[in-house]
């Protein structure tokens, strides 16, 4: 495995497939509630995206925005692993290495929402605190944050 930063080698029919792979695995299946194209391209343009490849396929995606440099708060928006490889701590891989890239940036803190309580525990076990159950008007169980510290 092996694990990059940024989506600049990364084809959007590539990303495409592994949304398709992994959408019917969120509690609320991602088709058709988000547009591939549109998430490729803030992917791409505006977050942090950190992959996850075997044999150049994405079987991990993390992307966390990290352009709030008022509030110097990054959100994690999203974080997926083809279920074929669990169990490898690409999600926790993922988002150490997303911390680093925010810190990179300026970021202080990362928040993240999730319905999912494995991946709830995943982000505990990295640092997070639950600062929230159904938080505000979102669909989510539980809202997390991360403060980040110095390099």
């Amino acid at each position: 495995m092996e694990y990059k930063v940024g989506l600049s080698d990364i084809s959007e029919a590539d990303f495409e497939k592994f949304i398709i792979k992994i959408s019917d695995d969120f509690m609320v299946p991602l088709l058709p509630r988000i547009d591939v194209h549109e998430t490729y391209t803030k992917f791409k343009n505006l977050a942090v995206s950190v992959v996850c490849l075997e044999s150049n396929k994405i079987i991990g995606l993390a992307a966390t925005y990290c352009n709030n440099l008022e509030t110097r708060k990054g959100y994690t928006t999203f974080v997926g692993a083809d279920k074929e490889y669990r169990g490898n701590h690409i999600g926790t891989n993922l988002m150490l290495l997303t911390i680093d890239e925010a810190r990179k940036k300026g970021m202080e803190l990362i928040g993240v929402h999730t319905n999912n309580p494995i991946a709830k525990r995943m982000y505990e076990n990295i640092g997070f605190s639950q600062v929230a159950d159904k938080s505000g008007d979102h669909s989510y169980n539980w809202y997390l944050e991360k403060e980040l510290g110095d390099l």
